[in-house]
């Protein structure tokens, strides 16, 4: 059985739970055992209760728990159905040990990285137009999936659209904005670039107020894809 218990991570005693559990977003659920040992985490809240219930489940079977899959992590290194689940339970506790996504890619071949778990891996990791993964990924852009390849142009749009937040606080970063917003377009993203450049076009209208250039690049898009 769980006892359950809220906190306001942000006052009181709830700030240093935060801080020692690596909460990052909320709402965040931890469950823990006795000794307050992290077993499993639910970051952001699914609409559907039985994905509470699922985390539950695997708190409870130790090898699905945090630390079992830590200290089995390299006996079952070549495992994506394991590897998916330790990616993605280790990522939204921010214990994802820097570099290990790279290493675990790099022993399969591209083809192999469409396979559903290591497709989820990538879709869920993959945040860096510079990252090696990314870029094999770009230069075997034909033999990719719809959603991988949907996945490469999202990395650059969200690039992108940091650096746009930026330009909406600082006018003088325009000019280093379209400049990078050209190379990666022409340089960086592989395959078509239109749907990318409508995005980008309504982003940059609306943050301008601009309503009459959001509406001609809405509609482009939408004459464009539908």
């Amino acid at each position: 059985n769980f006892v359950c218990v809220s906190f306001d991570m942000e006052k009181g005693e709830g700030k240093e739970i935060a801080e020692n559990y690596s909460v990052r977003a909320y709402p965040t659920l931890l469950y823990l055992d006795a000794e307050g040992s992290l077993l499993q985490i639910q970051r952001g809240a699914p609409q559907v209760g039985q994905a509470y219930i699922d985390k539950g489940n695997m708190a409870l079977n130790e090898e699905q728990t945090i630390p079992y899959m830590t200290a089995h992590r390299e006996a079952h290194f070549d495992e994506p159905a394991f590897m998916e689940n330790y990616f993605l339970t280790l990522n939204d506790a921010g214990q994802l040990e820097e570099g290990l996504f790279g290493r675990y890619m790099e022993q399969f071949s591209v083809k192999e990285w469409t396979e559903e778990e290591n497709t989820n891996i990538i879709l869920n990791l993959l945040r860096e137009h510079e990252h090696t993964v990314y870029q094999q990924l770009a230069q075997n852009y034909e033999e990719l999936t719809p959603r991988l390849q949907k996945h490469l142009e999202d990395v650059v749009y969200y690039a992108l659209l940091r650096q746009l937040y930026r330009v909406r606080k600082d006018s003088s970063a325009l000019p280093a904005y379209q400049k990078e917003k050209e190379r990666l377009l022409t340089e960086v993203v592989p395959g078509p670039t239109e749907r990318l450049r409508f995005r980008l076009e309504a982003r940059e209208a609306k943050m301008n107020r601009d309503w009459e250039a959001f509406a001609e690049a809405c509609q482009g898009a939408v004459k464009t894809y539908y």
